[in-house]
């Protein structure tokens, strides 16, 4: 890197207001110049790689980047204009803004750009040396292969414009600083010159006319229209599909509505979508200055979206879309605010925003337009928090500050994630109007990854506390994180949790979580608590200290990391911020409130689950709302969770089923179910239990059905002293659900053994609170409409005790109608795929819309004629199956009115998949799912973990779903020597390798880098299906269904030749494997004849079968005795004179080598007696007469086709491949004493997409390339023939073309345009049997610069 500072012109033009004075690149003073005068300025600049400035003109050359980064430093309002040239390479040319160092661009800047041998145009982010697109690549014909690129860019406003060449590329809003900062230029493998360089300041007029009105019919705006606020919300019914919008504009303004033009004063109709919108009213002045309005609109759902199929009915689910972890609640001016993570146009995750409920009671929400939404510049908005930012610290609320003077703060994680990751920012917005609208600040972002001590991209969900006269802020996405803040903008390191090398944390706590919480907690005994939760699976109990001027979290001693929530179906945990002085019912508002969000990332359930509700529109709910406490249990603190008191509220008390001071008999098969007459799908369960002599489990089953296909067990278990919830028969179950060995920590139970449960069951959950709330667990259970049934049993011996049945509200009353006609059908499998195994029992369930509605169908089964599939029992709703054969079936359910519905369900034999069970840990932490389907490493360094089960075969597909979390690398291991060790080959993708970020590598020993580097980009976050193909010496790595590596170990004897068990490594990062399987393949062993039999002089060939074919097969042969018999280098032999010898052999496939032996005895030719003269005529097509032939004998040489002599008997597209007597081909004159006749046998001629070129430029005399295919002759002997075309355009458009003939397989071509890219493709020929040619497909076309 070096600095030079020439005098390179910039003109500002005169419309410019203020222009920035040339200094040197440290320092940065603004000049106020006349609008009419015409300024020259000399500019600094700093080059990173190869740069200089020559005649007045900035030149950047050679490989990778190369930088040139002026003095000029913009914030706002400015445009950047350039000629850029570019010189001969392939590589690509722009211009580079908010620089913020000049001497390491790629700290922070943005760069547009494109490349001139393709048209793509891309706008690239750096930040800490990493980057990403800010949108997706778009390319261009018309900027193809232009000598010359004009870039005029202009940021006004907050909106960026790029155009090149006069067409626009990039139009965008822009809600970042990244803008912000010094501007210069970029190349990237490419000479370019740059000149007419300028730097122009935006004069932004002030507007004249404004929105002094506006009207709106068909919905309310939140608040009363001034022209001192430009949000507004509004929410509607499903029932208004449109808005009449009135606006009314001062001073000649004209305005737009949306896309529409607008007149003063008259209305205009807005079309709605369902769900939330924003409608932008824009007033432009006759100085072109803007103002512009937002209305926030949302249009529910229809009512019957609440009373769909697995619709939870007292659990808050947003109304349509994608939902994941709560965030930014709070509660402020008596109203409870939940955000969550949304997405409403899909129903898996992707592209999030924030979505928005509000309450009065934590019961009955109304949703409100989305308050944060995806933004193109940073990608998704992630967890994040809320607070209540009373006294105005932040000084986002004007200049007033103190008791309230201020209002509500969001702070989230903006994801930056498009086409690459370049780390992961918090960022604020504010509300002024109770968070009906939302503001985004300006400066975002407040707080980077790259400005964190760790310096880990993986930096996310902020949550905020007050404490002690300040902000506090937890954050995580790995480490923990503690920051603090006098105003919410800047913010302060006060400790890490890495457990080493960290600030503020002498004890070396290691704390690693994402969606982090934490807050004090007063105990039963009086003193304060902190707990901080590891996004709500785990939690901590200890101090918030300072210590040594740092504020630390102190665990307590002897204390442990607990269990949160034992369910599976609960993450995500955020508490309430409560506003100073809030109360509720007239009393102060101090409770500590959480929700979860019932799901789980593990094993892909989540997204999962989209193959179940999807159906009806949605994909998430949450959890009950709990309020916590701590007490101090067995001495030491525990955090306990009970639900709100307000779910009271909900009981139907008059229809409560209510067994006091029962006894619960024995469990037997003739045992009474004290619960057999209560039929419910939403209702809560109290239960106070005491087990007596000889009870080894008490519990309930719910959500029965009558088949007794269908429960979910909830169970308490006396010796243990645990709560476990059981769901293998739940109902559906979407892939990567838990069923089974959920269960909890031990409880302490009353002195006389008595146990407490308090079970809430909806439409598709059971969460169960155990003694008070010392344990709770949540899973997600998708049974049948119909599965209503419940009991209560205890095994072992009898349990005395009370229960009572609350049927419960639905919280959606206001919402939903009294419709019972079925409106849709959904069916599905238990095993949620519709994938089974032979031998397995399926079940197949229907459910109609709305819930009311008769849920009974008829069923068909189809495509089973070779009984793939038995029916074992048809219920209303239900069909059970057996599958008895490999193979696929159709079921269909009809309902009573006509709605119909199909699913294929594929039955198959045993699997192949191998299990997690025996697999051996190395190194890092490895957590492996209860159902063996699932495994995260996390490591700082290499962990493995090696399968303990031995492949059935040598080759295999080796495949697993990869979600990278966070971190540098990860591989599957193949070919592992055993176990115990780590010797293996790693199919690796390293995300620090960049350009080259996949690749094969030998793992304990060997040579290391196996072939060529492939590179794939990975965000953070996502799911990747790798597939690894093994077969011997030649490996192929495909992700997600594109081959990325294709590599030939050519050194297998120095690695790992064989090898049969498998695993998997993370290193410096956390990952999950999921769903993986190894497939066994069939490793074909090479046959050769092991005899022959020859007569001397005699030809014949040795056959090699059963091999695969492979361009990398190598067969050799060799004669112990040449003298009796030789053979060639095709294995052809020729027997020499009586005796016997033997042939060798040796066969090379896919790196291994085999030997074979093959004994060949040769005896003397016999004399042949005289031979009859005879008389042949040879025939060709249609009984043509080819040639008579006079006075031949039996064993006489047959002519050959003589294509251009014989070529009125050929056939056309047709070759011929011999003479053919009595039907079969002969070579020899056969034996006749009679004159015969032969006829031409003809084949189709098959001619296949050519595929071996190779082209590089022309080296010596002349400007050109050499193109080179390979010479063939197919086997009838014919000839391959070529020929080769090139352009400038892939496309091939305006071709040259060059058929070189059948003996030359190679083109050379001069006298073309020095540096310019050409195309070129070849095509192969044959000639038939009427010697004309019949032409295959060209083959892909390869590029070369000419030379």
């Amino acid at each position: 890197m070096r600095k030079v500072s020439p005098r390179l012109v910039a003109i500002m033009m005169a419309s410019v207001v203020s222009v920035t004075s040339i200094a040197p690149v440290i320092a940065y003073n603004h000049v106020t110049v006349n609008a009419a005068q015409l300024q020259h300025q000399a500019i600094d600049w700093t080059f990173t790689g190869n740069g200089k400035v020559d005649n007045d003109k900035i030149q950047l050359s050679g490989a990778g980047d190369n930088i040139g980064i002026t003095n000029i430093k913009k914030e706002d309002n400015y445009a950047v204009k350039a000629k850029l040239t570019q010189g001969e390479e392939d590589g690509a040319v722009g211009v580079i803004m908010g620089a913020k160092e000049a001497k390491d661009p790629k700290k922070g800047s943005v760069v547009a750009n494109v490349t001139p041998s393709t048209g793509a145009v891309r706008l690239i982010c750096f930040q800490g040396g990493r980057n990403n697109d800010l949108q997706k690549e778009k390319v261009f014909d018309e900027l193809k292969n232009k000598d010359t690129y004009d870039f005029d860019i202009s940021v006004k406003q907050r909106h960026l414009t790029v155009k090149i060449n006069g067409v626009k590329v990039i139009s965008m809003e822009i809600t970042d600083t990244i803008f912000e900062g010094k501007v210069g230029l970029i190349s990237f493998n490419e000479t370019m010159t740059a000149s007419d360089f300028s730097v122009e300041d935006i004069a932004i007029p002030k507007a004249t006319a404004h929105l002094t009105n506006l009207q709106v019919t068909g919905g309310d705006l939140d608040k009363k229209y001034t022209q001192d606020t430009n949000d507004y919300a509004i929410t509607v019914p499903n029932t208004v599909d449109k808005l009449s919008i009135t606006p009314t504009v001062s001073d000649n303004g004209t305005v737009t509505i949306g896309e529409q033009k607008a007149e003063n004063g008259k209305a205009t109709e807005v079309s709605l979508k369902i769900g939330s919108q924003e409608i932008p009213i824009t007033v432009t002045s006759t100085n072109g200055a803007v103002e512009t309005t937002t209305l926030h609109v949302l249009r529910n759902v229809d009512g019957s979206a609440y009373t769909v199929p697995t619709r939870p009915q007292y659990h808050f689910s947003q109304a349509m879309g994608w939902s994941n972890d709560p965030n930014g609640m709070l509660y402020y001016k008596g109203e409870w605010h939940l955000f969550f993570q949304h997405n409403q146009a899909r129903t898996t995750w992707g592209e999030l925003e924030w979505g928005h409920a509000v309450s009065k009671d934590l019961i009955h929400w109304e949703e409100l337009p989305r308050p944060l939404n995806y933004q193109e510049d940073n990608g998704a908005m992630f967890s994040g928090c809320g607070v209540v930012d009373d006294e105005n610290t932040s000084g986002l609320f004007g200049d007033e500050k103190g008791p309230g003077k201020g209002g509500l703060i969001a702070l989230y994680t903006q994801n930056n994630e498009l086409n690459g990751h370049r780390g992961q920012d918090q960022c604020i917005a504010y509300s002024k109007d109770n968070g009906r609208t939302w503001t985004k600040y300006k400066g975002n972002p407040i707080l980077k990854w790259d400005e964190d001590h760790l310096k880990d991209t993986a930096f996310r969900d902020p949550k905020v506390f007050r404490h002690d006269g300040k902000w506090f802020m937890v954050l995580a996405g790995g480490i923990l994180r503690i920051y603090s803040s006098d105003d919410l903008i800047h913010w302060n390191i006060e400790s890490t949790y890495k457990g080493s090398d960290d600030i503020g944390n002498p004890a070396g706590l290691r704390v690693e979580t994402e969606c982090p919480d934490m807050y004090p907690l007063t105990a039963d005994d009086g003193t304060t608590k902190w707990v901080i939760s590891e996004g709500g699976r785990y939690y901590r109990i200890g101090d918030l200290k300072k210590i040594d001027g740092h504020w630390t979290f102190v665990q307590d001693k002897d204390s442990d990391r607990y269990v949160m929530n034992f369910g599976p179906h609960s993450y995500a945990a955020m508490t309430y911020y409560i506003g100073n002085g809030e109360t509720t019912n007239g009393k102060p508002e101090n409770r500590r409130i959480m929700i979860n969000w019932a799901s789980t990332w593990a094993d892909g359930y989540c997204n999962n689950v989209d193959k179940v509700t999807g159906q009806w529109g949605y994909n998430g709910f949450f959890n009950l709302q709990t309020e916590l406490n701590v007490k101090k249990i067995d001495g030491k603190y525990k955090l306990v969770q009970t639900p709100i008191d307000e779910y009271k509220t909900l009981r139907v008390n008059e229809a409560a089923t209510k067994l006091e001071d029962v006894t619960i008999p024995k469990k037997t098969e003739n045992s009474e179910n004290l619960l057999s007459g209560v039929k419910a799908g939403q209702y809560e369960v109290v239960a106070e239990l005491t087990p007596q002599a000889g009870t080894k489990e008490v519990g309930f089953k719910l959500r029965t059905n009558k088949s007794g296909s269908q429960e979910t067990v909830v169970s308490y278990n006396t010796e243990t002293k645990k709560v476990s919830i059981n769901g293998e028969k739940s109902g559906t179950h979407p892939a990567g659900q838990q069923t089974k060995n959920i269960v909890s920590d031990a409880i302490v139970t009353e002195k006389d053994g008595k146990v407490k449960l308090d079970i809430f069951v909806d439409e598709s959950s059971v969460e169960v609170y155990g003694q008070d709330g010392q344990v709770t667990g949540a899973l997600a259970v998708f049974p049948s409409v119909s599965s209503t049934g419940m009991e209560v049993y205890s095994e072992g011996g009898e349990t005395t005790g009370n229960i009572t049945v609350y049927p419960m509200k639905s919280i959606w009353e206001n919402k939903i109608t009294d419709a019972n006609t079925a409106t849709d059908l959904y069916i599905s499998t238990d095993s949620g795929s519709g994938e089974y195994n032979v031998g397995d029992k399926i079940s197949v369930n229907a459910a109609i819309s709305p819930m009311k509605a008769d849920q009974k169908v008829t069923w068909k089964v189809s495509n089973n004629k070779s009984n793939k599939v038995k029916v074992v029992k048809t219920e209303d709703d239900e069909l059970q199956l057996e599958a008895l054969k490999e193979g696929s079936v159709t079921v269909t359910a009809t309902t009573a009115n006509g709605l119909s519905r199909s699913i294929d369900i594929f039955v198959s034999a045993a699997d192949d998949g191998i299990s997690l069970s025996d697999w051996k840990q190395h190194g890092g932490t490895w957590t492996i799912s209860e159902n063996s389907n699932s495994c995260t490493g996390e490591a700082s360094g290499d962990a493995f973990l090696m399968s303990g089960t031995k492949i059935s075969s040598d080759d295999y597909i080796f495949e697993s779903d990869v979600v990278y979390h966070s971190g540098q690398a990860f591989a599957l291991l193949f070919r592992g020597q055993n176990p115990d060790s780590t010797s293996a080959y790693a199919a690796n993708v390293d995300t620090q390798r960049k350009g080259s970020t996949a690749r094969i590598f030998t793992f304990g020993g060997g040579t290391g880098d196996i072939g060529k580097d492939g590179n794939y980009n990975l965000s953070e976050g996502q799911k990747y299906h790798f597939k690894v193909v093994v077969k011997g010496n030649q490996y192929k790595v495909y992700i997600e269904d594109k081959l990325v590596l294709n590599v030939r170990d050519v050194k297998v004897e120095n690695n790992y030749k064989e090898g049969r068990y498998v695993g998997f490594n993370v290193f410096n990062g956390k990952v999950t494997f999921q769903n993986m399987k190894v497939t066994p393949l069939e490793v074909k062993v090479p046959t050769v004849s092991d005899k022959l039999a020859l007569t001397a002089g005699e030809k014949a060939a040795i056959d090699v079968s059963n091999i695969e074919d492979n361009s990398f097969n190598i067969i050799k042969y060799k004669s112990l005795d040449k003298t009796i018999a030789d053979v060639d280098e095709d294995g052809n032999i020729t027997a020499k004179k009586a005796g016997t010898t033997q042939i060798e052999t040796q066969v090379t496939t896919f790196g291994r080598s085999y030997t074979y032996k093959t004994q060949v005895t040769v005896k003397e030719k016999e004399v042949e007696t005289p031979k009859v003269s005879i008389t042949a005529t040879l025939k060709g097509n249609a009984e043509k007469t080819v040639t008579t032939i006079k006075d031949v004998k039996a064993g006489d040489t047959l002519p050959a086709w003589n294509k251009a002599k014989y070529k009125a008997a050929g056939k056309k597209g047709y070759v011929f491949a011999g003479w053919t007597y009595n039907g079969k081909i002969v070579t020899k004159m056969p034996e006749s004493d009679k004159n015969i006749t032969l006829t031409a046998k003809f084949v189709k001629v098959t001619v296949g997409k050519a595929g071996s070129l190779s082209v590089r430029s022309k080296a010596g005399k002349g400007v050109g390339f050499v193109a080179r295919s390979t010479q063939s002759v197919n086997k009838y002997g014919e000839k391959r023939g070529f020929r080769f075309r090139y352009s400038t355009s892939k496309k091939m458009k305006s071709a040259k073309y060059k058929t070189t003939g059948l003996a030359k397989n190679v083109y050379t071509k001069t006298g073309l345009k020095k540096g310019k890219k050409y195309y070129v493709q070849v095509r192969y020929y044959y000639y038939d049997s009427t010697n004309q040619k019949v032409y295959g497909a060209y083959s892909n076309a390869k590029s070369v610069k000419a030379n």
